[in-house]
């Protein structure tokens, strides 16, 4: 069994048929999250919004320079393929990123689900009751966490984490905000840290090495 941890930067487009996928990382590991190896995207984009460009501190103009002019379609064969061999997908959000893929796949003709029939874990719902911050209008209700939040919480600081990133992918994004090989990173060492740490004094190596989503 295979997982693949992952997350993306986009264009910033709310609606998923409108966004677009600037910056994919994935890591893929085998069944005792040993990392097999890592891959990293640029793609070319032709606008994003202000809150993308100052959450990813990069502009159209830098991905269409590191992609090297090409666009998600000259990618889509090799990400499929990969993501198809797991079983297992983690990311934070798993709704929009993931949809947002998926949306990229069939723009281009492969129309076969990502990730239906493979399990998608979310840390944001992993750690919903884990890492609690109470909501000011829903009593009793708590708020998802951020994944710099979670990784707080886990006293994984960013030193160990941009550490981490250089390990996993040869670059390091020394940027106040995270790119998507940081978050990535994040999302794994995160994940890592809870099954290895928290959840194996509570249930047997059978019942959480595989999460059920929090539907």
């Amino acid at each position: 069994m295979k997982f693949i941890f992952f997350d993306a930067i986009v264009d910033g487009e709310e609606r998923v048929e409108d966004a677009h996928l600037c910056q994919l990382s994935y890591i893929i590991t085998d069944n005792s999250l040993q990392v097999e190896t890592t891959k990293n995207f640029y793609f070319r984009v032709e606008q994003m919004t202000k809150e993308s460009v100052y959450e990813s501190e990069m502009i159209p103009f830098t991905f269409k320079t590191l992609s090297k002019n090409r666009k998600f379609k000259e990618f889509a064969q090799e990400i499929f393929e990969d993501f198809k061999s797991a079983e297992v997908f983690v990311t934070h959000d798993a709704w929009y990123v993931p949809s947002v893929l998926e949306m990229e796949m069939h723009r281009v003709g492969i129309h076969e689900r990502l990730f239906g029939c493979g399990q998608l874990e979310s840390t944001m719902r992993i750690f919903r009751n884990t890492i609690q911050y109470q909501t000011e209008t829903t009593y009793g209700t708590y708020e998802f966490a951020s994944l710099d939040d979670i990784a707080w919480q886990l006293n994984l600081d960013k030193k160990y984490l941009l550490k981490k990133e250089h390990e996993y992918f040869g670059q390091t994004s020394n940027r106040t905000t995270a790119t998507a090989t940081y978050q990535a990173t994040q999302v794994f060492e995160v994940y890592s840290n809870y099954v290895f740490d928290y959840i194996k004094t509570r249930r047997p190596y059978t019942e959480y090495m595989v999460l059920k989503n929090d539907k």
